[in-house]
């Protein structure tokens, strides 16, 4: 208790305040390669503009016509702008039950690129090719 009336004592602590006005907000002008929005540290990249990342998880169950569907989505990726970032056969799951076997990484030149080459004549085919013996979630991310 803080005095005899029963009135508590302020709490003390050593957390240094400031008004809501002081923290930054993000804009669109504080976003992308060598901004710090947000603090989360972000440095400047070797590319001018936003790039859009095609995060790919994938269990195919036949390795061997899933490197034939690889094999064939290469080019077709090049003709959108995109150009591979990482591949992984062992990627490690967070906050998840099951792991997927192979992680990919694409990297495009804008989200309209991911979706002009997901819904492209060209990859078409090799899409339904991919779903006869594979399972696979993706997401597309901005830096």
């Amino acid at each position: 208790m803080g005095d005899t009336t029963g009135t508590p004592a302020p709490l003390q602590t050593n957390i240094r305040t400031r008004p809501v006005s002081a923290i930054p907000r993000h804009s669109a002008e504080g976003h992308g390669p060598g901004s710090d929005a947000g603090g989360l540290g972000h440095r400047k990249s070797r590319w001018s503009a936003v790039s859009a990342y095609l995060v790919i998880e994938v269990a195919p169950s036949d390795l061997e016509k899933f490197g034939e569907y690889e094999r064939g989505t290469v080019p077709i990726v090049a003709q959108f702008g995109g150009v591979p970032v990482a591949r992984d056969a062992a990627p490690m799951p967070v906050e998840r039950d099951h792991k997927p076997a192979l992680g990919v990484i694409l990297r495009f030149p804008d989200k309209q690129a991911v979706r002009d080459y997901f819904d492209s004549a060209e990859y078409a085919p090799l899409r339904a090719f991919r779903q006869s013996f594979a399972t696979a979630s993706a997401l597309v991310i901005e830096d």
